[in-house]
Order: C-alpha cells, then structure tokens, then sequence
C-alpha cells in the first residue's frame, strides 16, 4: 500500500495531507503525559486520520471497475456474514433484562469486547454496499432476497449495539448517493428500491425497539454526546 502511495506520490490528493499536517502540531502542546501515555494518546487520536489518508491516497483517481467491485463485494459479505454469526451468538447469551436494564452510551454486549462504535460503523459500511449493489445491478429473486435478508439482519442488529455512527452513516451516504444517481437509473425501478429499503429500516427499528424494552429509540432519540463535546469545550 505505501510502495503504491509513494510510487503515484505526484497524484496524491494535496488537501487530505493538508488535513493530516495540521493535526501533527497536537502532539506538541500536549501536556501531563508521561511517555507511555503519550504514545497511547497519539495512537489512539492519530490513528483514524492516518487510515483516512492512507486509504484516500490509494484509491485517489483509482479506476474502480465493475469487476473489481464485484470481487470487493462478495469478499466484504463473507466477513459480513462471519460477523453477523458472532453477533447473533452473543445475542443468544445476553439475559433476558439485558436492555430493561439498559441506561446509555454504546454497548459492548454484542460486539464481543470490540467498540461497538466501530463494529456500527463497520455494519452501517457493508449495508451500504449492499444498498449501492441493489441499486446498481440486475439481480435475480434469490440474490435480493438474500441480499435483503442481511441488510436487514445487519441493521438490526447494529441498532442492538447503540452506537448511532453507523446507522447515521449508512443513512446520509445513501441518500447522498441516491441524490447522485445518473437520471437513467435514478427512475421508478430506484425509487421502489429506496423506499423498499426505508420501509425496510423503519420496521426493523420498531421491531427492535420493542424487543430491547424501549432502550433503542431512548437511545437514538438522546442528542447526548456521551462526553465528546465536552472534551472539545475543554481543548479549547
């Protein structure tokens, strides 16, 4: 990856480097940290950014064919559907009050010990993929119905994590990519598509929502930042 980045080093988009340059001076003024906790803070505010760079400077004027799409995206759902398997498993052995006695914040009870954030972000990712393919591709009854099937599972169950990253993600990006849609494809056919998939989303949150006692829309519904303003007010 980085061979690829520095041999094509003249088409490297200048902005995002920009973006990541002005980040650097953090690590200076960063104050009451011994070193082993002034690696892990670089680490762990670092480490996003650089991924952003990183995967913008490969795929920057990178010549995505259908093929390769294709090859993505049966890759993406083999993972997709190994991680659904363990979620579903860990849902098994939640206790029955599990979410009646849920408060707030994102929860760990599905994801493993992973940040429920990133497992989210993750799902709301391949629903999206999923999302873009049914609305790219011909595909016959079997391959939507399956295709519809985990989407649905994946946002169930992304809701069940309450982490509201993903599912916003998902949200914005396919509205935004609907929007840009060429005219040619953006007809009926899409239209039935895209309000399929809302219907599809509105219902699952119902169904969720009843399931976990209320935890979910209590969630969602919250504006509360879980204390990420506040670290922002205090920085300034």
């Amino acid at each position: 990856l980085l061979l690829k980045i520095f041999k094509n080093y003249k088409n490297i988009n200048k902005t995002i480097l920009l973006y990541f340059v002005f980040l650097i001076p953090a690590i200076f003024i960063a104050d009451n940290y011994d070193i082993n906790e002034l690696r892990k803070q670089i680490s762990f505010n670092l480490s996003g950014p650089l991924s952003l760079v990183l995967t913008i400077s490969y795929f920057y004027k990178y010549n995505f064919t259908k093929e390769l799409f294709d090859s993505f995206f049966k890759g993406i759902l083999s993972s997709f559907c190994y991680l659904l398997v363990i979620m579903l498993n860990n849902l098994t052995k939640l206790s029955s009050d599990y979410f009646a006695l849920y408060k707030s914040a994102s929860s760990f009870g599905l994801t493993g010990g992973f940040s429920p954030n990133q497992i989210s972000a993750s799902i709301g990712f391949v629903c999206l993929v999923i999302f873009i393919y049914v609305m790219t591709r011909k595909t016959n009854l079997k391959e939507k119905v399956i295709l519809i099937s985990l989407f649905i599972s994946g946002i169930c169950l992304t809701f069940l994590t309450f982490s509201r990253g993903g599912t916003f993600m998902f949200l914005l990006s396919a509205f935004l990519f609907y929007l840009l849609l060429p005219k040619r494809k953006s007809g009926m056919k899409s239209i039935i598509f895209f309000a399929l998939f809302l219907t599809i989303g509105i219902y699952g949150f119902n169904k969720v929502n009843e399931y976990s006692y209320g935890a979910v829309s209590n969630r969602f519904s919250s504006i509360d930042s879980t204390g990420r303003f506040e670290y922002v007010i205090q920085d300034l």
